[in-house]
């Protein structure tokens, strides 16, 4: 558009270094510290999860002579067959927007979501991309959540985990322990207004990713052996390397409702820190904003807000024109 000669086709895998150089342009000039390595990004992008359930659009100027030219915009559709929402990721470099082009690959993305049935549809954005907010706001989004991400600086004290009596730590056991991590984080997480329930299938994917430990997920069990809560911590040697720092995460962490307010949360955070910080520096985690409870604990242990994002939605309805 206005006299720009190019193509928004499907994305392939010739296209990763191209989308990295593209993302990491991004960063240079709207920091979200969420930049990609081309090895981090391949392997997301071969993993079975993302390629049945994904569909990635490119644009791309067309050179004079015909051949492919720069990258710079991305769109995504992301659902699962057996999931009613479709969550979407549209960027366009700063110096390629106000020319329709955002528009051209949203258009892509909304007969992809309607290709899929989606009733719900849903992106996160950061909290800074205000135009970006706009853009989804004049097409029927609103803002409806949000969550903030939050670090724990390598210099902060941290007390010693104190589990209740009669409470004890055990560290997950592959497969004797994948029914138990897929009942203990749908159980705990289930009163959530925006909880979706986890397949088995799914809980242990997430155990099989490279870098996995068993000693990444503690579990507090009663006397009598049964489950209570969970922490699930995680490293990336890819991504501490990409960001030239030792960084760790506190990937999920929870208690079923009937054992909580009892301080269990609160000792299985501090004993995931303390297992994370053999081997890192500073810990990060991301908690819903509207959990006040959790982000209470998070700050209490020292814990604070480096960034955020908000969710916007949308509901549809294809017996009306949705556009």
């Amino acid at each position: 558009m206005r006299d720009l000669n190019y193509t928004i086709r499907l994305m392939t895998a010739t296209d990763i270094p191209a989308l990295i150089d593209f993302y990491n342009a991004l960063e240079a000039v709207e920091p979200t510290d969420a930049s990609y390595s081309v090895a981090e990004y391949t392997r997301a992008y071969n993993e079975a999860i993302n390629r049945n359930a994904s569909t990635r659009y490119v644009a791309r100027l067309i050179n004079p002579d015909g051949s492919e030219g720069k990258l710079f915009g991305y769109g995504m559709v992301h659902k699962a067959d057996n999931d009613r929402t479709a969550w979407s990721r549209l960027n366009v470099l700063p110096e390629y927007r106000g020319r329709g082009l955002g528009m051209a690959i949203y258009q892509q993305l909304r007969e992809t979501v309607r290709e899929k049935w989606a009733t719900e549809w849903r992106v996160a954005l950061h909290q800074s991309w205000q135009l970006a907010i706009e853009f989804w706001e004049r097409r029927g989004f609103v803002i409806d959540r949000y969550s903030w991400d939050m670090r724990l600086a390598a210099d902060v004290a941290v007390p010693a985990a104190q589990l209740p009596d009669g409470f004890t730590l055990r560290n997950h056991v592959p497969e004797q322990d994948d029914e138990t991590l897929w009942q203990v984080s749908n159980e705990s997480f289930a009163q959530h207004p925006w909880f979706h329930p986890s397949t088995l299938e799914e809980r242990v994917y997430g155990t099989q990713q490279p870098g996995f430990q068993p000693s990444n997920i503690l579990y507090a069990c009663n006397a009598e052996g049964a489950v209570a809560g969970y922490c699930w911590t995680s490293t990336s040697e890819e991504e501490m390397q990409r960001r030239n720092l030792l960084v760790g995460w506190v990937q999920e962490l929870g208690v079923i409702p009937a054992y909580q307010g009892r301080g269990l949360g609160r000792a299985l955070l501090l004993s995931g820190i303390r297992y994370l910080r053999q081997s890192v520096e500073e810990i990060e985690l991301a908690v819903e904003g509207l959990n006040a409870k959790a982000l209470l604990l998070y700050e209490s242990v020292g814990f604070r807000i480096c960034n955020g994002q908000v969710n916007m939605e949308r509901k549809l309805d294809w017996s009306k024109d949705e556009r």
